[in-house]
């Protein structure tokens, strides 16, 4: 899975390369915000959620290459550092000792920090000089991950916890854009994953953006 992110990268930097060599019209920029993730789906019993999964406020930056491949379309690949994960919370945790007496009644809250560097390439289709909507796939490579107990019913308290997840994510992000000015846009994205993580979870992610282009 590495190697093809790797050649995945490669293939599109080599490919903006040709088009540029080719006199084609391609803008560099970069990119920044805001967004709010969580994991999915939630874990029910009996149709009672047990394990809730939580909106955690994030960020990313990055920069991109917008490339016009005919009339109101534009290919844009990006490469971006990215902020991510979720809240997780777990409520009415009984703990018993060995004699069977409850000794605690709490929640287990959490937050997952994800670090992750992302390459989506979205295909834009331009309405006007202004607005334009946007979709593609992306690729995620998630090299560092802490799990920060913020309360626990149990002993300990941890407060910096390895989690365990796949390093890889792959899903498809959709939004609009609208531009303010001539080197200077806005953008709303949202991202669902479509592998499923740890084999159960997935990535859910709204971005709100900046592009500003150089």
């Amino acid at each position: 899975m590495k190697k093809k992110a790797l050649l995945l990268g490669v293939f599109v930097l080599l490919y903006c390369y040709n088009l540029n060599g080719q006199n084609s019209t391609i803008e560099f920029g970069i990119t920044f915000g805001g967004n709010f993730s969580q994991f999915t789906p939630e874990h029910k019993v009996g149709g009672i959620t047990y394990l809730d999964y939580k909106p955690k406020l994030g960020f990313f930056a990055g920069g991109y290459a917008n490339v016009i491949i005919g009339n109101n379309f534009n290919m844009q690949p990006e490469l971006m550092f990215a902020s991510q994960g979720t809240n997780i919370l777990v409520e009415d945790i009984q703990v018993y000792d060995s004699e069977g007496f409850l000794i605690s009644d709490s929640d287990y809250e959490s937050k997952i920090n994800e670090f992750t560097i992302i390459l989506p390439i979205v295909f834009q289709y331009l309405f006007n000089d202004v607005f334009y909507i946007e979709a593609g796939p992306q690729l995620g490579y998630i090299f560092n991950v802490k799990e920060k107990v913020k309360k626990s019913p149990f002993e300990y308290n941890a407060t910096n916890n390895t989690f365990e997840s796949n390093v890889f994510d792959l899903g498809l992000t959709l939004g609009f854009g609208y531009k303010i000015a001539e080197n200077l846009a806005v953008n709303l994205r949202y991202f669902l994953g479509i592998i499923e993580r740890n084999g159960t979870l997935k990535s859910s992610v709204l971005n709100c953006g900046v592009q500003f282009k150089l």
